[in-house]
């Protein structure tokens, strides 16, 4: 780890099992290397959760098949998830988080609502005392993370790597900036 980041961790995710593996494996890691580090959490934070989405008026996950849509919502058939366009061309494009990317009117969350979201989420961290910590740890998913990378980059990286991300950084006149974090 950078040592120009010491002191205290706060680690966040989401709530689904596998970013919650991720983070408690990520945390055990992390203080089994360094004993120095001083950690708190884990804590589950919905501000980290995948894309907002609608289908038949409930939320939905972003999955890779019709089925997996219909499966989740009772009395939904696939062909009913591709009729409707945005879901016909999410599930046929070759990068279904590009396609979203790149999508006008999705039924949900856009990708400006994505990093607007993160933002107004790390700017909180400093609203508590006992949130202060020099380096908050959050896993989150690869749409939030590409179009947090899209807005502050101004383009789409693609796909990160698996234990990759980036470091969203609070600069002196309150902005933000973002540092590509490499895996490994």
């Amino acid at each position: 780890m950078p040592d120009k980041r010491p002191g205290g961790w706060l680690s966040l995710w989401d709530r689904r099992c596998g970013a919650r593996q991720t983070g408690l494996f990520l945390l055990h890691g992390l203080t089994s290397a360094h004993r120095s580090i001083r950690a708190s959490g884990p804590a589950v934070t919905l501000a980290l959760r995948n894309p907002d989405l609608y289908l038949a008026a409930q939320r939905v996950e972003m999955v890779s098949a019709a089925a997996a849509f219909a499966c989740r919502l009772p009395g939904l058939r696939a062909t009913d998830v591709t009729w409707v366009p945005f879901y016909a061309g999410f599930l046929s494009a070759p990068d279904r988080i590009g396609y979203w990317l790149d999508s006008a009117d999705p039924p949900g969350e856009n990708p400006e609502a994505v990093p607007a979201r993160i933002t107004a989420f790390a700017a909180s961290l400093g609203h508590a005392p006992r949130l202060a910590a020099s380096l908050v740890v959050g896993v989150t998913y690869s749409p939030v993370l590409r179009a947090v990378a899209r807005h502050y980059l101004e383009t789409d990286p693609g796909e990160p790597d698996y234990l990759s991300g980036y470091y969203l950084l609070q600069q002196p006149d309150g902005g933000y900036r973002l540092e590509h974090l490499p895996a490994g």
